[in-house]
């Protein structure tokens, strides 16, 4: 991989790897509902001036996920990840998180979404190489499917903001 650093908050980063063409999301620590809407938030961000239609989310520097972050996660952000261009997501997890059914669960939820769970970054990578395959260039956003986008990620901000405060 060689990524190029996009967006960096408290226990998120997120990058561009420009060798695969992908975003790559490195999770850490304790991910708490405001930490994920704030990583959320900036993750929208990043997809707004350009689709990524592969990401690798890698979560095995995690510690902890508070309850409320699953359901927010399916409710509130995910389903809007094909909205964004995303297509494939290889998920990261180490086998011993707490609330791996939940994410599993959570996966399984996701319309027009291919998603995988991994316990090993180079099995994830691998598969998300194979996707490539599957893909051609991304269409360029309808001015429709651009707005929505912009007022699902001011959606966004806005309920990082109400629990940062």
């Amino acid at each position: 991989m060689h990524l190029h650093l996009l967006c960096c908050v408290p226990q998120v980063s997120i990058y561009h790897d420009t060798w695969n063409d992908w975003l790559y999301i490195e999770w850490e620590g304790e991910i708490t509902l405001p930490v994920a809407q704030r990583a959320c938030a900036e993750l929208a961000r990043c997809t707004l001036t350009r689709p990524y239609a592969r990401v690798l989310n890698n979560n095995t520097s995690l510690t902890g996920v508070g309850l409320e972050v699953g359901a927010w996660l399916a409710f509130h952000f995910m389903p809007h990840l094909p909205l964004a261009g995303v297509r494939h997501m290889a998920w990261v997890c180490s086998p011993e998180l707490a609330g791996l059914t939940l994410i599993k669960t959570v996966m399984n939820w996701l319309p027009r979404l291919e998603a995988t769970i991994f316990t090993d970054v180079e099995d994830a990578v691998s598969w998300l190489i194979q996707r490539r395959d599957s893909l051609h260039q991304p269409a360029a956003r309808t001015p429709a499917a651009q707005a929505k986008l912009q007022d699902v990620l001011a959606a966004l901000e806005r309920a990082a903001s109400v629990h940062a405060a």
